[in-house]
């Protein structure tokens, strides 16, 4: 019984996570292809914009110089080895396993990727918010298209 109340909440979890999600990413309903497309391009050379834009439930305060200047490292660079020694609560799992990601994966610079954890639970964890975004961000959704069905998310 208590196993069946613990997935009922965590379903319930879900749904609610998704819903915000869908209601943190309205799309503009009286855009012009030709708008859409500039500012799409716009969002495309702003790092710090694109993430603004389209991921505005997780940005909730000003980026840090560190955080901007890790991302130009790996936006400008095709083979980087980089290590992230923040504290606690300076959004690394966020910038390194979200924005970044796709980010390089809408501007083209990245066709596959392998993210790597030291076990599957932490693995899910830091994968869910790609797969949760790909699937239910109204804003990655209008401007990209549908991104699922043909991806491994093992």
């Amino acid at each position: 019984m208590a196993k069946t109340e613990n997935n009922k909440q965590a379903a319930n979890r879900w749904e609610d996570y998704v819903k915000n999600l869908q209601r943190a990413t309205p799309t503009p309903i009286d855009e012009s292809a030709f708008e859409k497309e500039k500012r799409i391009k716009k969002l495309l050379s702003n790092y710090e914009a694109f993430c603004k834009y389209y991921f505005p439930n997780y940005c909730t305060a000003e980026f840090g110089k560190f955080q901007l200047d890790l991302a130009k490292e790996v936006i400008n660079n095709d083979v980087i080895y980089a290590v992230a020694a923040w504290s606690r609560e300076h959004a690394k799992s966020v910038n390194g396993g979200l924005f970044l990601p796709l980010f390089l994966v809408f501007n083209g610079k990245v066709k596959n990727m392998l993210l790597v954890s030291n076990s599957e639970d932490k693995a899910i964890e830091l994968l869910a918010p790609i797969w949760i975004n790909l699937e239910f961000n109204h804003r990655l959704i209008n401007d990209f298209g549908v991104e699922t069905g043909y991806r491994d998310w093992e």
